[in-house]
C-alpha cells in the first residue's frame, strides 16, 4: 500500500535573497534610526542649528514628551524670574511659583498652538497641530539654559534670598557685577527664543518666516488688542 497519497503536503516557499536583504535593511534603517536619536542632542541642537536639528526631529518622529517638557521648563524659569525680581521670597512662595508657571505654560501653549495652527493655514501653512506643539516646544530649548541661570543668581544670593536679604558685604561688588551679566544673558537668551519659535513655526507650517512672526505675534496681538477694547 501507498500511503504518501494519504499524507498532506505542505509547501512552504523558501525566503530568496531579496527577502533576506529587504529585512536586513530594515533592521539596519532601525539600528541607525535608534542611534541618531541617541546622538541628536536636540537641545544643544536648537541652539545651533535649529533648522537642522528640528526637521531631523520630524523625521525620527522624536518623543513628544520631551518638548512638553521644555514647554514647563519655559513656564517655570519665566516664573522664577517674576519671582526673584520682587515677590514675596519664601519658601511656598516659590513652591507655589513653580506649580504654577508649570500649569499656565501648558494652558497657554494648548491655546497659542491652536491658534497658530488656524492661522497658519489662512497664510497657506500645511502644520498640523502636534507638528506646531513640537516645535513650539523645542523652540523653548533655551529656557533650560534660562532656568540654570536663576540658580546661579539663587546661589549668588544665598540663604538670605528667602528673607529678603541682600549679597553678603564682603562679595558685595562681585556678586553684583555677576548678576548684572547673568541678567543680560539670560535677556539674550529670552529674545533668541523669541526668534527661535517663529524660525521652528515656519518650518512646521512650511512658510515663510514673514508669515510665522504674523502668525505669531502680529495677529494673537490684534485679537488681544481687539478683546481688550472691547471689554
Amino acid at each position: 500500500m501507498n500511503f504518501d497519497s494519504d499524507i498532506p503536503q505542505v509547501h512552504q516557499r523558501k525566503a530568496g535573497p531579496d527577502q533576506f536583504d529587504s529585512n536586513a535593511q530594515a533592521g539596519w534603517e532601525e539600528i541607525s534610526e535608534h542611534r541618531e536619536k541617541v546622538q541628536l542632542n536636540p537641545i544643544w541642537g536648537m541652539l545651533r542649528r535649529p533648522t537642522e536639528t528640528l526637521n531631523t526631529i520630524y523625521r525620527l518622529d522624536y518623543p513628544i514628551i520631551w518638548p512638553l517638557l521644555l514647554i514647563v521648563v519655559a513656564g517655570i524659569s519665566f516664573s522664577l524670574n517674576q519671582f526673584i525680581a520682587g515677590m514675596d521670597p519664601s519658601v511656598g512662595a516659590l513652591v507655589m511659583t513653580t506649580l504654577f508657571g508649570a500649569l499656565a505654560a501648558m494652558i497657554l501653549a494648548a491655546i497659542n498652538c491652536a491658534s497658530i495652527t488656524w492661522i497658519g493655514r489662512l497664510l497657506g501653512g500645511t502644520g498640523s497641530f502636534k507638528r506646531v506643539l513640537v516645535a513650539w516646544g523645542w523652540s523653548s530649548a533655551p529656557s533650560f539654559l534660562i532656568l540654570i541661570i536663576w540658580g546661579i543668581r539663587f546661589s549668588i544670593v544665598g540663604p538670605g534670598f528667602f528673607d529678603g536679604g541682600s549679597i553678603p558685604d564682603t562679595e558685595q561688588s562681585l556678586g553684583l557685577r555677576s548678576l548684572v551679566y547673568l541678567t543680560i544673558l539670560s535677556a539674550i537668551l529670552m529674545v533668541w527664543q523669541m526668534i527661535l519659535t517663529v524660525k521652528a513655526i515656519s518650518i512646521a507650517h512650511q512658510m515663510r518666516k514673514l508669515k510665522a512672526l504674523f502668525a505669531c505675534i502680529v495677529l494673537p496681538a490684534l485679537a488681544g488688542i481687539i478683546v481688550g477694547v472691547i471689554a
